[in-house]
């Protein structure tokens, strides 16, 4: 039985481009990404990566970031002065890591077709059992009809496990 179709997380290709870069950095922790919340933010010109565990407050959960330029980890200190300044740093965008994970696998399909990253939306939904990962045009105005052929979009359903069922353009 399918359950309802619902969108779980949005981000832009650029967004993901930048968290996925540091996935290294939660491999080396041996952290269960699923159970992280992964937000990019921006504090003037530098990127950070941010990891949070998932459901707790923040002074007791294991948070931990990085720079995408680079890749250095953030010491403990700098990533609490950084969620310190809320009015200094900008949230980008936040994703929770299993969604992370999935798009990361629907690229594995998405890739093969050369396409710029950095001009799509990357959408999550949940269908039933299954996610869904849908690369949008990042321009197209709500209602569009159609699709820009420069930029088709294209939808990967994952199971449970996050093994590929299919993957096709969206008309």
């Amino acid at each position: 039985m399918a359950g309802p179709f619902v969108i779980l997380d949005t981000i832009s290709g650029t967004s993901y481009l930048a968290m996925h870069s540091q996935l290294g950095v939660a491999e080396r922790r041996r952290v269960d990404l699923a159970q992280f919340q992964v937000q990019l933010m921006r504090a003037g010109s530098t990127e950070v990566v941010v990891f949070a565990e998932q459901g707790k407050e923040l002074g007791k959960a294991v948070v931990f970031g990085s720079r995408p330029a680079g890749g250095a980890e953030l010491s403990a200190t700098e990533v609490n002065a950084l969620l310190a300044n809320p009015e200094r740093v900008e949230a980008v965008d936040t994703i929770r890591g299993r969604n992370l994970l999935a798009i990361a696998r629907a690229m594995e399909v998405f890739g093969r077709q050369n396409r710029d990253l950095s001009v799509y939306q990357i959408r999550v939904a949940q269908d039933g059992e299954n996610l869904i990962v849908m690369f949008g045009d990042r321009d197209r105005a709500p209602g569009t009809r159609g699709h820009n052929p420069q930029r088709p979009g294209f939808e990967v359903e994952l199971d449970a496990d996050l093994n590929i069922v299919k993957s096709y353009f969206v008309r």
